[in-house]
């Protein structure tokens, strides 16, 4: 090999390292706590707005948690394709990341998802697809001329930066993650607005976790606290259901 030769392909390699080590994925809202270390997001979420659910007379029962996992999982298989605008903040070894907005595609069955970050942004675009080894990743600035890039979604350059790889995203899984909190949590606390919204929070010790359903019990929002620091805000607005979409959506 030549030395020209050998310093190009030296050069591209060292590119592609640093590149893949700012990847962005997936895995969002103003906060439910009062905290000087959260950041908020975009969605203004009026905690005084939701109140504790009560019955209304002495033979109605009240909204449980286990009611709200189980509404939630009803409407989640209600469909199965969808687009929304997904913001996140997540916090990365002790610094809240963040918010980092996309417009997501997303196939829930068999899975697969593409997301179109905004300017500024890393990477200008993600997909992956169930059965696939790899995501695929479309990076800006000089990084771009490396072209489309593959990476495994839990490759340990990526998830020293992002908690969650991006074959977690979906609904499916906030919802499990729900149902895992409300099983194993000290204390589960339902709560509604006028607006159709229920707040449903789980409090472990030190940790809190808050889930924002909408009147259909679509996931439209959440967030952990863990002894008074964020670690992650996940936020899905303007979501649209049972789009028409195909493969081709999740190409290049």
């Amino acid at each position: 090999m030549s030395k020209r030769r050998f310093f190009a392909t030296s050069l591209l390699s060292m590119i592609l390292i640093m590149c893949l080590g700012t990847v962005v994925l997936v895995s969002c809202g103003s906060a439910f706590l009062e905290n000087e270390n959260f950041v908020r997001s975009t969605k203004d979420v009026n905690v005084e707005s939701f109140i504790a659910v009560a019955p209304e007379d002495d033979s109605e029962e009240v909204l449980q948690a286990e009611d709200v996992i189980e509404k939630a999982e009803e409407s989640i298989d209600s469909f199965n394709e969808f687009s929304c605008t997904f913001t996140k903040e997540e916090n990365i070894k002790g610094k809240v990341r963040g918010p980092l907005k996309a417009e997501v595609v997303c196939r829930q069955r068999p899975f697969a998802v593409a997301m179109d970050w905004e300017p500024g942004n890393e990477v200008i675009r993600s997909t992956y697809r169930e059965g696939d080894d790899n995501m695929k990743v479309k990076l800006s600035g000089l990084a771009g001329v490396l072209g489309v890039v593959e990476i495994a979604p839990d490759d340990e350059r990526v998830l020293e930066k992002h908690l969650r790889p991006i074959t977690e995203f979906g609904f499916e899984g906030v919802v499990e993650q729900a149902a895992e909190a409300v099983k194993d949590g000290d204390e589960a606390v339902v709560s509604q607005n006028d607006e159709g919204e229920t707040l449903l929070t789980i409090t472990t010790g030190g940790e809190k976790v808050s889930f924002v359903f909408d009147e259909d019990f679509t996931p439209s929002y959440a967030e952990k606290i863990l002894d008074g620091e964020v670690i992650f805000i996940y936020q899905w607005d303007n979501v649209s259901k049972d789009i028409e979409i195909s493969d081709d959506d999740f190409g290049f």
